[in-house]
């Protein structure tokens, strides 16, 4: 079986895992595992998956962007397995309502409702959980613990999976 010369050239994990390197005696299990590679950009599989589609999420109910953007824009967007994501964060200060976001078909939970839970502050150092509910109309509605203000609220890196 011929392999690369070493993991740096490899085009897919597997690759990296026989490859022989220069350090050390030229047998197949020379570099055995996938971090072997040199970068995910070298890696066949990696250079396949499509980009996201980014969409910004409409807000409702006073709830604004938070800081000008400062935190980027708060949007969604799903991935080629089905997984929404989010990012950005959202300023809930000015709230008439817990309902802060609409997302359309193809983007809601399977379910009659899911819970994400998202890192807030008090607009300062002062952490606090807040619970975002999704239902399976795509109404998004953020819940408080304790003090929670909904100052900020970072949606950056949750996600679930529609289905």
């Amino acid at each position: 079986v011929h392999s690369p010369a070493s993991a740096d050239h490899a085009t897919s994990a597997y690759s990296a895992t026989i490859a022989q390197t220069a350090d050390s005696d030229n047998t197949e299990s020379s570099a055995t595992t996938a971090d072997s590679a040199s970068t995910a950009t070298t890696a066949t599989t990696a250079q396949h998956l499509p980009a996201l589609n980014w969409v910004a999420l409409q807000l409702s109910n006073g709830w604004t962007t938070y800081g000008s953007n400062s935190h980027g824009a708060p949007q969604y967007a799903i991935d080629h397995e089905g997984f929404v994501h989010f990012r950005g964060a959202i300023d809930g200060s000015a709230k008439t309502s817990g309902t802060f976001a609409t997302l359309p078909t193809g983007f809601r939970p399977g379910s009659a409702h899911l819970w994400i839970n998202v890192a807030s502050t008090n607009n300062s150092s002062d952490p606090q959980r807040v619970a975002v509910q999704i239902d399976s109309n795509g109404n998004m509605v953020a819940f408080g613990t304790g003090g929670a203000t909904f100052a900020f609220v970072s949606l950056e890196g949750a996600e679930f999976f529609a289905g």
